[in-house]
């Protein structure tokens, strides 16, 4: 997974460090000090959910606007990703890499959930609450809020339940209580191989290497397409194409669906 300050090809590979190929198991996973949780499935579906601190509070530097973002693969093949890393330099893709719309969370008022400030700085930052892991025998339930946007006038909370099965797919549900009206947006990053078939009301059919699947919004919100850039690896921006599903009010409530087809 590319979350925070991650790339491919900067660190050893398992059987370097431990002298053999690791046991992967097929089944959900929790590590809840480190804040991550996912399900790895036999057919090589692989998703991984970030509900932790976004860093050490002692050294944030190398943070991301990630909280309750998610990376997925299906029979093997990334299709949900996050934005990575490009550089760390200052300029435009430093900051657009770790902000929140860089990643498959929602992003409120246009502004990120931390303060970030010069190349690896941090100012006022969210903190997840509740969590709430429910592995069973398919899958997972997975749920929390974060207050990173108490900070606004508006003083928004976020809430997040993550429902992944092998049988069923996924299922996001995102719940928001403001003292006034806030514009919102959950974005679904995908990744460079995948391909729109179709983007129809709330509902968009999309094409990759092993297949279709599909995912459907529902809520009082807008469906529309957005132009972003993938980054593996340092220096190397793709571009993508992300999904994002807009919608405004006090207290409101989003759900977004994905299925094999």
């Amino acid at each position: 997974a590319l979350f925070n300050d991650s790339a491919f090809s900067i660190c050893n590979k398992p059987i370097e460090l431990l002298g053999q190929e690791p046991t992967i198991a097929s089944d959900s996973w929790a590590l809840p000090d480190a804040g991550y949780y996912g399900y790895r499935s036999e057919d090589g579906s692989y998703i991984i959910c970030d509900a932790g601190l976004i860093a050490p509070d002692c050294i944030p530097g190398h943070a991301h606007g990630d909280i309750f973002s998610f990376e997925l693969s299906l029979k093997g093949q990334r299709v949900i990703v996050d934005s990575g890393v490009y550089d760390y330099v200052p300029g435009e893709m430093r900051k657009y890499c770790r902000s929140t719309s860089a990643h498959n969370t929602v992003e409120i008022n246009g502004r990120d959930q931390c303060e970030f400030w010069s190349v690896f700085r941090v100012a006022r930052r969210g903190y997840p609450h509740d969590i709430i892991w429910k592995p069973d025998a398919d899958g997972f339930c997975l749920s929390g809020w974060h207050d990173g946007y108490k900070r606004l006038p508006s003083g928004p909370i976020h809430h997040r339940t993550i429902a992944w099965g092998s049988s069923k797919g996924l299922e996001v549900r995102d719940r928001f209580k403001a003292r006034r009206s806030i514009t919102a947006v959950s974005r679904l990053h995908l990744h460079p191989d995948c391909r729109i078939i179709s983007l129809r009301n709330q509902d968009a059919l999309v094409e990759y290497s092993a297949g279709i699947f599909k995912i459907a919004f529902s809520g009082q919100g807008k469906l529309s397409l957005e132009d972003s850039f993938y980054c593996p690896e340092f220096g190397c921006k793709v571009p993508n194409i992300v999904l994002a599903y807009l919608f405004e009010g006090k207290e409101s409530e989003t759900v977004f669906t994905l299925v094999s087809q």
